[in-house]
């Protein structure tokens, strides 16, 4: 035995009235009785050399220890409580012993069976389990189940590569919103129409950067909305800064509707208009 059960509670009220040492040495006997799964030796003095007690203390413990716990006899000095575990501990040996034999011989059925019904046999309880004619058969079956599972393999291999080239070709996949599906969407959220040239503009940048992006139409749709949210939050500002070259533009432009709201009397010449042009430059700049 390479453990022995030790109930705490019996051990303390079997040894509450013994000294440290006595309780050491106790269990020393203990353990040299299991290991050996027999009584100990009949001499005493055997038994004082195996648990090295070499103090007259020592000596004297293991002296008491076998009068107390210990049964002597010619072949050695039993204690019941160890043999009743010796005895249990065996019978598990034995039963987990038989059921291994009996858990290897109901694998070896079930591996004939799955052979037989390879081969489209029936299996037959009685048939001897080694002999040449199931030898061969058995050599055969093992050949028919390695080109089984050779064909397995290649066919999950071209599985798995039909599968990354499947998901290749969805990953270049373009990304094409329908323009009126995302002016719904983005009215839902509050924003203005967009047309088809701000779209494609936009499109430039978002598709590079979720082109890898295993997303669902519709998240895409969702991840546009809100690039374009963003796009417009941007563009606020810009709508209200008052640049000197936003000024001259406004000043260009002014300049250009006075020029084209101007009537032209018919009977002015040529040096008249012109005239005209320099008086409304000159009034702008001042």
């Amino acid at each position: 035995m390479n453990y022995f059960p030790l109930n705490i509670n019996d051990f303390l009220n079997a040894t509450r009235h013994l000294s440290h040492l006595q309780r050491s040495l106790f269990i020393y006997l203990l353990a040299s009785y299991y290991a050996s799964e027999k009584p100990l030796p009949a001499s005493v003095e055997v038994i004082k050399l195996k648990m090295l007690a070499r103090t007259k203390s020592e000596k004297k413990a293991i002296d008491e220890l076998l009068a107390e716990f210990f049964i002597e006899t010619k072949s050695g000095w039993y204690n019941a409580r160890c043999d009743e575990e010796i005895a249990r501990f065996r019978s598990n040996q034995t039963s987990k012993a038989l059921a291994g034999k009996a858990s290897a011989e109901k694998r070896k059925q079930d591996k004939l069976a799955r052979l037989a019904e390879l081969n489209g046999e029936a299996t037959d309880p009685q048939q001897p389990l080694f002999s040449a004619e199931s030898d061969g058969q058995q050599n055969l079956a093992n050949q028919n189940q390695n080109q089984n599972q050779n064909q397995n393999q290649n066919q999950n291999q071209n599985q798995n590569q039909a599968d990354l080239e499947g998901q290749c070709v969805h990953r270049v996949i373009p990304f094409a919103p329908c323009l009126d599906k995302l002016n719904e969407m983005l009215v839902k959220v509050g924003q203005k129409h967009i047309d088809q040239i701000k779209l494609d503009n936009t499109l430039v940048h978002f598709i590079p950067f979720y082109e890898l992006k295993e997303f669902s139409e519709n998240l895409m749709y969702s991840k546009l909305v809100q690039w374009l949210q963003r796009d417009f939050s941007n563009e606020r500002p810009n709508q209200k800064n008052d640049s000197p070259l936003q000024n001259s533009g406004d000043v260009n432009a002014k300049f250009t509707d006075q020029i084209d709201n101007k009537p032209l009397p018919s009977s002015e010449s040529e040096a008249e208009w012109l005239a005209h042009l320099n008086s409304c430059e000159a009034n702008e700049v001042l």
